[in-house]
């Protein structure tokens, strides 16, 4: 069952101060919209569209996670509605022995004018589908407000 109260992102203990805490997209103020190129970086399955689109940007973002851990830069973050999801990228997949995991309120997100953009809802075969990846997009393609942060919550490897 996918939660509707909260979202979850997990970050390393060195990334989290490197941001100083803020929730910041690697592709910072670039429109969330990819063209496709013809470089094998996409199947003919369909999900792609001609020319610059959100659902290639979605597609893109959560493109070959499993062999690019630190995905496409995109204006987007990812996060999930599984909290033990987020455990798992705080720690690196278990191998830092403790990390950060945002708990985020999905009701401050449309206050805020952020955008939500479920993954398995744009995306015929998600490359991580037990993620239930939610990409969060903010209306000017930068920060996400600190507002919509509920709490902050450190956890260990030990699960």
């Amino acid at each position: 069952m996918t939660n509707d109260k909260y979202l979850y992102r997990g970050v390393s203990n060195s990334h989290f101060n490197k941001t100083k805490g803020a929730l910041i997209p690697k592709a910072l103020h670039n429109e969330f919209v990819f063209t496709p190129r013809a470089d094998g970086t996409f199947t003919a399955d369909g999900s792609v569209t001609a020319g610059p689109s959100i659902q290639n940007a979605v597609l893109r973002h959560q493109l070959t996670q499993k062999e690019y851990p630190n995905g496409y830069p995109t204006s987007g973050i990812s996060t999930t509605p599984k909290f033990e999801r987020a455990i798992l990228y705080a720690t690196n997949r278990f191998t830092l022995p403790e990390g950060i995991v945002y708990k985020i309120n999905r009701k401050k997100l449309e206050e805020h004018k952020i955008e939500e953009f479920v993954v398995s809802e744009w995306v015929t075969h998600p490359s991580i589908p037990e993620d239930e990846e939610v990409i969060l997009v903010s209306n000017d393609y930068g920060p996400l407000p600190s507002d919509i942060i509920k709490e902050i919550i450190k956890v260990d490897n030990k699960v």
